[in-house]
């Protein structure tokens, strides 16, 4: 067939004897085998990047929660208990970057949930849901967001705002 060369054990083919140095570190001197392993590398590590990180974040009013660690899709959480004595329960936390996505909250502390789980709002539509009731097992809950899922919000109870405790006492006004 007129293939003279024996791959991939042939020295041309993984960058020439005479291209040998530092011996045999053939990574000085790449042929064709070391530019095919640098674009399968490559292209592995744009697949992993491909999507962004899932971010936990607390910056809002209201917002308490630690972040323990994340692997994955997996994110360990405990209440924050910063200048609290004893334990606490309360928690609200937003999640992004969660398009497509299936992620599962476990919390460290044990009754951090009330009697239907925690509440949720997705795309910060101000409506809130409860998760159900008998959901959460061992501390943990797992939800599924579509690929227009952006953002998510959990929280332990309902917030009350300012705005929305003006609108409350607004209507108990005569």
């Amino acid at each position: 067939m007129g293939y003279k060369k024996d791959w991939p054990t042939d020295p041309e083919w993984l960058g020439g004897e005479d291209r040998m140095v530092n011996g045999g570190n053939r990574l000085l001197n790449p042929g064709p085998m070391n530019y095919l392993i640098l674009i399968l590398f490559l292209f592995c590590t744009i697949q992993l990047r491909g999507q962004n990180p899932m971010e936990i974040s607390t910056d809002f009013p209201g917002g308490s929660v630690v972040v323990v660690k994340t692997v994955n899709d997996t994110v360990w959480l405990k209440p924050d208990l910063t200048d609290t004595e004893g334990e606490w329960f309360y928690w609200y936390f937003k999640a992004s970057n969660i398009s497509g996505r299936t992620i599962t909250f476990k919390f460290e502390q044990k009754n951090v949930f009330a009697k239907y789980g925690p509440g949720y709002s997705i795309n910060n539509d101000h409506t809130w849901k409860w998760y159900g009731e008998n959901r959460v097992v061992d501390g943990a809950f797992t939800i599924s967001f579509t690929e227009q899922d952006t953002v998510a919000y959990f929280l332990y109870c309902l917030p009350l705002h300012r705005k929305e405790l003006q609108g409350i006492l607004s209507q108990l006004q005569p």
